[in-house]
């Protein structure tokens, strides 16, 4: 398969592979094992943790062999060792060498140390064969979601839809496993109708759970996902004014239901939904996050346990103080303030507009969507954390930014993904 043109593109030692190998296994049970510890009634924190370190202990050393501080744009490499640098400050300014900071350091998915590190992944090989095997890797995890789902359905279903467990087991399911199969879907061309319809089906069952339990930040990140998928097809298939009349008469139709269920039911599935359609839940903590950070906060953040005075909020509360907020932007300035925000966006939207607008190939206009989609999703949702969903965003302008890879064909992207090579028989399937 290999031509002297796209070598660079679709080569991968077998020292390499087996790296990344141990790499994205270890990813996947530290993930696995942090999505355990949602379930904290039925397993202990002490296991879920142990099998975070060994998840851990198999991608760490590994992948301090994959980066190589390598750049395909001049602009890239600039603000992306600038912004690394500036995390380093960050996490310096607040590190606190006590038992309790460090072990939430090491093991919290979506506030630890992993935040900090994901953008590392910008450095690992950007050829097809580091992208075959992440596709793999959406597959693994939306097996697991599934299962997730299976073993812990009595909760996703539980008639209370205030429980804390339930929302934890639901939003670690569908934030870190399922919804990254949207990626897959962004990509479909390359891939054959079994992966695609396991994916739509691991999307769906997420968005059901979702509507039944209300959870309206997850239901608009599965939904906007769903319709670039939809933006994708339009874009590729032959038949484009037949979808098009279809989605119209799908929209109008889904619109007439949900009128129709405001209207005349309070309950069922989708009562609690509407019953949380405008309820605001966001502002008052947004308020007292306003109210506590100070002009030079706002600009560089308050470090790596930063945190603001909001009392009465989080349930055994004790301090008054929160390190966290929900809005994916005020957490990005609440730690790193917005010189962080700023150098992030600076990457993210030349390297959308490369890969959506100046690309021949659906893999580069699906990686500038997906940076697209995690932009929007800065609002409802803190989405920069240690999580998939994160690792496909620095991957995505690895993408958009080589000229290499976004000047690959179609045809030629299909051939490869598909082909049974070594490299998918090696431990992926």
């Amino acid at each position: 398969m290999n031509t002297n043109r796209n070598v660079q593109v679709d080569y991968i030692s077998k020292a390499q592979l087996t790296k990344l190998n141990l790499f994205w296994w270890g990813f996947i049970v530290y993930t696995i094992g942090y999505c355990l510890s949602a379930t904290w009634v039925y397993i202990s924190y002490t296991i879920c943790q142990g099998i975070q370190l060994i998840g851990l202990a198999m991608f760490i050393p590994v992948s301090i062999d994959l980066l190589k501080f390598r750049f395909d744009n001049k602009y890239l490499q600039v603000l992306f060792t600038i912004y690394m640098l500036w995390l380093a400050g960050v996490v310096a300014r607040g590190f606190q060498p006590n038992t309790y900071f460090i072990k939430n350091f090491i093991f919290d998915i979506p506030f630890g140390i992993g935040t900090y590190l994901a953008p590392l992944v910008l450095l690992f090989p950007r050829n097809l064969a580091f992208y075959k095997k992440l596709i793999n890797v959406t597959v693994i995890l939306g097996i697991s979601s599934l299962l997730y789902d299976l073993i812990f359905v009595k909760d996703l279903l539980n008639g209370d839809r205030k429980s804390l467990l339930s929302l934890n087991i639901l939003e670690t399911s569908g934030g870190m496993l399922s919804i990254t199969c949207g990626f897959l879907l962004l990509t479909y061309i390359y891939h054959t109708n079994k992966k695609i319809l396991f994916s739509v089906l691991c999307m769906v069952v997420t968005i059901l759970f979702a509507v039944f339990r209300a959870r309206r930040s997850l239901l608009f990140m599965l939904v906007s996902t769903m319709l670039f998928y939809l933006l994708i097809y339009l874009i590729t298939t032959k038949k484009k004014m037949l979808i098009i009349y279809l989605c119209i008469f799908m929209a109008l139709l889904t619109a007439f239901y949900v009128s129709t269920m405001y209207k005349e039911s309070n309950s069922g599935m989708f009562g609690f939904l509407m019953a949380r359609a405008d309820e605001d839940t966001r502002s008052g903590v947004e308020v007292f996050m306003y109210d506590d950070m100070t002009t030079k906060d706002w600009i560089v953040g308050k470090g790596l346990a930063g945190a603001y005075w909001c009392p009465n909020i989080d349930v055994n509360d004790v301090t008054g103080f929160r390190s966290v907020i929900e809005t994916g932007y005020l957490q990005i300035m609440l730690k790193g303030g917005a010189i962080s925000l700023g150098l992030i966006l600076l990457i993210a939207f030349p390297a959308l507009v490369k890969g959506i607008f100046y690309s021949k190939n659906i893999l580069s206009k699906a990686a500038g969507l997906w940076i697209l989609l995690w932009i929007l999703f800065l609002y409802p949702t803190v989405n920069n954390s240690f999580t998939l969903h994160f690792l496909i965003f620095w991957i995505s302008v690895g993408i958009c930014y080589s000229k290499n890879i976004r000047g690959l064909s179609d045809q030629y992207i299909k051939a490869y993904f598909q082909t049974k090579d070594a490299i998918s028989k090696e431990i992926f399937f």
